[in-house]
């Protein structure tokens, strides 16, 4: 969901208006984003629970620097035309990553305020991939499965989005920018002056929708018309703001679901002095 604002910083020349060369990497989500960030390219994308369970373990070296996606990006997906099956999970079978996600723990939590056991009521399974989550609610194998922006919408032609995580919390940090110690250390002009082309490429992204939409798609294969959609009712989630409140809920999720072992000292893992001007906490 990020792809929008650091394709639209590459191709619209933002990172060289201010002086960076800039190689743009994929890597795997959760912890294998803070490996990639702490073996090898010193800052990065990474989903903030992922930095607060290390912290739990430990390793303090990661530091908040500034928001990317501020928002939930997790929908659910069920088949069309049927009724909706969280007006009712008794007996549902609902699809989710893998036992230790975030998705996982919002299953249960979904599940426990419904008044139903997780463990008895419901009954979990778990499918990696999004698209392997989509297909098995398609076939019938599943009635809820996990899915995420923007592939989620690119199912809307045969399956609905049944419930969004936004429902049940809607403040909430899925991915941002997050750095090393080192990496500030022996590079923090350099730091500000990335926060200020990611400033201006999420500006441009939320001015011009259909235009970082059309560079979204040509990078990804994602459909430009979805791409569009998604940017048009979402993109509002792209901000560069450190969101404390979403991160409190991020905190609060990473305990009860017992990815960290004590509480999160946030003061400790957001560093807040390389945002540009016009972006706050």
């Amino acid at each position: 969901m990020g792809g929008p604002v650091l394709y639209s910083a590459s191709d619209k020349g933002y990172f060289a208006k201010h002086d960076l060369e800039i190689e743009l990497i994929n890597s795997g989500g959760g912890s294998s984003s803070l490996q990639v960030i702490q073996t090898n390219t010193g800052i990065g994308v990474a989903a903030p629970i992922a930095a607060m369970a290390a912290q739990s373990r430990g390793v303090t070296m990661f530091r908040a620097v500034g928001g990317l996606i501020n928002g939930q990006t997790t929908n659910w997906l069920g088949k069309q035309d049927q009724p909706n099956p969280f007006d009712d999970l008794r007996g549902k079978t609902i699809a989710c990553p893998s036992p230790d996600s975030i998705a996982t723990y919002f299953a249960r939590r979904i599940t426990k305020d419904a008044g139903l056991d997780s463990n008895s009521d419901v009954k979990i399974t778990y499918v990696a991939e999004a698209a392997g989550s989509a297909t098995a609610v398609e076939r019938g194998v599943v009635d809820v499965g996990w899915s995420a922006l923007p592939f989620s919408e690119t199912q809307k032609n045969k399956l609905a989005v049944v419930y969004s995580n936004s429902e049940l919390v809607p403040r909430w940090v899925d991915n941002q920018v997050i750095a090393t110690e080192q990496h500030l250390a022996e590079h923090p002009d350099a730091t500000r002056r990335l926060l200020l082309a990611l400033k201006e490429a999420v500006e441009f992204v939320h001015s011009t929708p259909d235009e970082a939409a059309a560079i979204w798609a040509e990078h990804t294969g994602l459909p430009e018309d979805v791409a569009a959609e998604v940017l048009h009712q979402h993109g509002d989630i792209l901000n560069l703001s450190i969101d404390r409140e979403g991160l409190e809920s991020v905190a609060e999720a990473a305990k009860v679901g017992g990815f960290v072992e004590k509480d999160v000292d946030l003061d400790a893992l957001i560093d807040d002095r390389y945002l540009p001007g016009g972006v706050t906490e």
